[in-house]
């Protein structure tokens, strides 16, 4: 069965404008031709009328926002090899609300955002929930800051997603994530326990630089891609047991200021420790790495040493 709007570019932007029609031109600004004799904003005043309808969604609760995604969605498929199309899609499936200060709980649990998401500097002073949230395109949460927990238990990123230098005075918890693109948590801070117990990463990692009040729950993650811990700083319990590596990790100056623990974690490919600092008890039981690893010698080096320390 033929979508009836599907016969021209005309009518497709039409079929977006009735979903979208805070898009439509206001008088002010560039225009483009659209269906029906409607015009389409751009620059500016699309930025402004798109940022204020997400704000309105998302206040709206998740059921009119899955309600905006899924018809969204449903008008994307008819615009492949629709170049022009596929961009006037993408503009307006933007949800742009960076540096936005949500000053009650925001709940997105269970939301589904077609396209590119910026939270970036936005500041949550309540709880923030993005339990089982999805991402289909770039999810951009750098320098975001979270007074209370972030929540993003069982939320999939199936593009990028970006977290450098979040802020995160009360838990995060991403437990079970899926993180199908390069992920980023660069110079992040977390003020009380960080929960990643049992996410995927399929692409890049990098929590270079973050620092890790509480506890660091990395515990049986798969890490799929390269992943660089270089100059993080471990202030509590640091937990990467049964966690899987299938490419090169790097601890590189790391620094683990009480137990580190990596029993029964998996290393397929070569791990990098060097100038990384032990304070605590450690824990290598039953890790499996390649053979030749320089691992093998640090973990040996570094019992003998703590072993020394406790009189033993």
């Amino acid at each position: 069965m033929k979508n009836p709007w599907a016969k021209s570019a005309r009518g497709k932007h039409a079929a977006l404008l009735d979903l979208n029609p805070w898009a439509r031109a206001g008088g002010s600004g560039t225009a483009s031709p659209a269906g029906a004799g409607a015009t389409i904003a751009s620059g500016e005043p699309l930025a402004a009328a798109r940022r204020a309808a997400a704000l309105s969604r998302l206040a709206s609760g998740v059921p009119a926002w899955n309600r905006w995604a899924d018809a969204m969605l449903a008008l994307q498929g008819p615009l492949a090899g629709q170049p022009a199309s596929l961009a006037l899609w993408r503009d307006l499936a933007t949800v742009d609300v960076s540096g936005h200060i949500f000053r009650q709980a925001c709940d997105c649990g269970g939301a589904v955002f077609p396209g590119p998401v910026d939270f970036a500097r936005a500041h949550f002073t309540d709880h923030a929930w993005f339990s089982a949230a999805r991402f289909l395109d770039v999810a951009d949460f750098s320098a975001a800051t979270f007074d209370r927990d972030g929540v993003f238990e069982q939320s999939e990123f199936f593009a990028a997603a970006r977290f450098d230098q979040t802020r995160w005075s009360g838990d995060a918890q991403l437990r079970k994530c899926r993180f199908r693109r390069e992920a980023s948590f660069r110079d992040a801070r977390f003020d009380r326990a960080a929960w990643f117990i049992g996410s995927d990463f399929a692409g890049a990692l990098s929590f270079s630089a973050s620092q890790f009040a509480g506890d660091a729950g990395l515990d049986q993650c798969d890490y799929r891609g390269v992943s660089d811990f270089t100059l993080a700083r471990f202030r509590d319990h640091a937990g990467f047991d049964a966690a899987h590596f299938f490419a090169a990790v790097r601890f590189d100056d790391a620094r683990f200021e009480r137990q580190a623990w990596f029993q029964n974690a998996w290393f397929d490919a070569q791990a990098s420790f060097d100038r990384a600092q032990f304070a605590g008890r450690l824990n290598f039981n039953d890790v499996r790495l390649p053979t030749k690893s320089k691992v093998h010698d640090m973990i040996a080096t570094l019992e003998q040493r703590l072993a020394k320390g406790r009189g033993g």
